[in-house]
C-alpha cells in the first residue's frame, strides 16, 4: 500500500459524484459523504496490485505505520481517505475497497484514536491545511509477506 501522511490543523471534503468503481465498494453505514476534522492526521491510502498476496497482514503493517505516525505526533485523531493516485499499480476495485477499509477496521480497534474515513469509489473535493513542521508530511509504501500457515481472506 502506499501511503501519504499529512499532519493538518485541517481537513474537510465532500463527495461530489460516483467513480466507475463506485458499484463494488460495500455500503458502510458509518462512512459519511463529507466530514470536517480538526488537529488530526489525514492518511491518503492506495491498495496496490502486489497487496494482494497479504492483504490482511498489509492492512494490519499500514494501519501500525499510521497509528505509530499519529503517537509521534501527539494527535489521536485520524483521518482515512482512499487515493489512487498515489500508485500507477492499483489492485482491482473489489480489492482496493476491502483492503483500504481493512485499513480503517484495524485502526479503529486501537484504544485511544478517533478515527474517521472518506467514502471509497466517490470523487471527493477537499480542503486541507497542512501544519508544515518537519514532520507534518511523509510518503510511504508498506508490503508485507504472508506468514507460513496463514490462511489469507479469498479475492478476486
Amino acid at each position: 500500500m502506499r501511503l501519504l501522511l499529512i499532519h493538518a490543523d485541517s481537513f474537510s471534503f465532500a463527495v461530489t459524484e460516483k467513480t466507475s468503481v463506485a458499484k463494488v465498494a460495500e455500503k458502510r453505514e458509518e462512512i459519511k459523504m463529507s466530514g470536517r476534522f480538526k488537529e488530526c492526521l489525514v492518511a491518503f491510502v492506495a491498495v496496490e496490485k502486489g497487496d494482494e498476496k497479504s492483504l490482511v497482514n498489509t492492512a494490519k503493517e499500514t494501519a501500525q505505520a499510521i497509528s505509530d505516525n499519529a503517537e509521534k505526533l501527539g494527535t489521536r485523531n485520524i483521518v482515512v481517505y482512499p487515493y489512487a493516485h498515489l500508485s500507477s499499480e492499483l489492485a482491482a476495485p473489489r480489492l482496493a475497497d476491502r483492503g483500504f477499509y481493512r485499513v480503517y477496521e484495524e485502526l479503529k480497534e486501537k484504544k485511544g484514536y478517533k478515527v474517521k474515513a472518506a467514502p471509497f469509489g466517490y470523487y471527493k473535493s477537499f480542503k486541507i491545511s497542512c501544519k508544515g513542521h518537519p514532520l507534518s508530511e511523509l510518503g510511504k509504501t508498506i508490503t508485507a509477506a504472508k506468514k507460513k500457515g496463514e490462511k489469507e481472506e479469498a479475492h478476486e
